[in-house]
């Protein structure tokens, strides 16, 4: 008898724990679908949540083929409560009327089934800002397992707050521009509030972070370790000032000159002057980058 047909045995003889340790050996050796899709499946069974949504993950495409693969998809979500994640997945996704009510059925169950855990992390999510970094991330992280409309509602009272961190109402207002949300109103970097059409900015703030990567690309193409630092640098620079790239760096070719001199030790004015790149390196040294 092969491994493969020792699996099926085990999962048929109601032998999850020896199905388990099976699968994981042989998914280490054939990494396919079938093995993924049995393996989550087990993992799921035995409450090892986590494990089944790092394995769906690893897999999402072919999860999202099939019917009963969604279904399944979305059953490991709503088991994780990770609500942000799977609205996220399926905002993507084109559904029919059948299958959008299939998919209600079960989050709606699932809410139901979590009801004390929503609600308490709701409450956390709501103090967001009363904490300090560690705990104001530790409060977005359990608003990501709460229903959207209650992440909405509570996000854009973050956005405005000038007690939250400006790292974690970035990361909100990214969430937001992921959710397909348009017009908000959020305290900038420079703790002013502004209302803007966040699809319209997240157009033009790519096209400018594209921009200032792909010089980078150009003016390192031998050096590939200096250039993967400034891309990393870059990505997080533009995270935290969406989605006014362009009003904080008008002239790219300066910025990525100076970048590059900073990077090479040597002294560059427009970026030991530049008030925003002071102002983000404080930011990122919370961070410990």
């Amino acid at each position: 008898m092969d491994n493969l047909a020792e699996i099926k045995l085990a999962i048929a003889n109601d032998n999850p724990i020896l199905a388990y340790g099976k699968l994981e050996e042989q998914y280490i050796k054939e990494p396919t679908f079938e093995i993924n899709r049995m393996l989550s499946k087990v993992a799921l069974n035995l409450n090892k949540y986590d494990v089944a949504e790092e394995l769906v993950n690893a897999m999402i495409d072919d999860y999202l083929r099939e019917e009963t693969d969604i279904l399944f998809l979305i059953k490991v979500y709503c088991e994780n409560m990770n609500y942000l994640e799977l609205n996220l997945i399926l905002r993507h996704m084109t559904l029919t009327k059948e299958m959008h009510k299939k998919i209600k059925v079960q989050i709606d169950y699932s809410m139901q089934q979590h009801t004390m855990e929503i609600k308490k992390n709701i409450k956390q999510f709501k103090y967001l800002g009363i904490g300090d970094m560690i705990e104001q991330n530790l409060a977005l992280k359990a608003g990501k397992h709460i229903p959207m409309a209650d992440f909405i509602k509570l996000g854009s009272q973050h956005l405005i707050d000038e007690d939250v961190h400006p790292l974690v109402r970035a990361t909100i207002l990214e969430i937001f521009t992921q959710l397909g949300q348009q017009e908000v109103n959020f305290k900038w970097l420079d703790n002013k509030t502004y209302t803007c059409d966040l699809q319209i900015q997240k157009e033009k703030h790519l096209a400018t972070e594209t921009s200032i990567k792909k010089e980078i690309t150009q003016k390192l193409a031998k050096n590939i370790q200096n250039e993967k630092i400034l891309l990393e640098y870059v990505s997080i620079f533009s995270k935290i000032i969406f989605p006014y790239f362009s009003k904080v760096i008008p002239q790219t070719d300066v910025f990525v000159n100076g970048l590059i001199n900073r990077l090479n030790g040597e002294k560059d004015d427009y970026i030991s002057q530049n008030y925003w790149i002071k102002t983000i390196d404080e930011l990122l040294l919370t961070l410990n980058y």
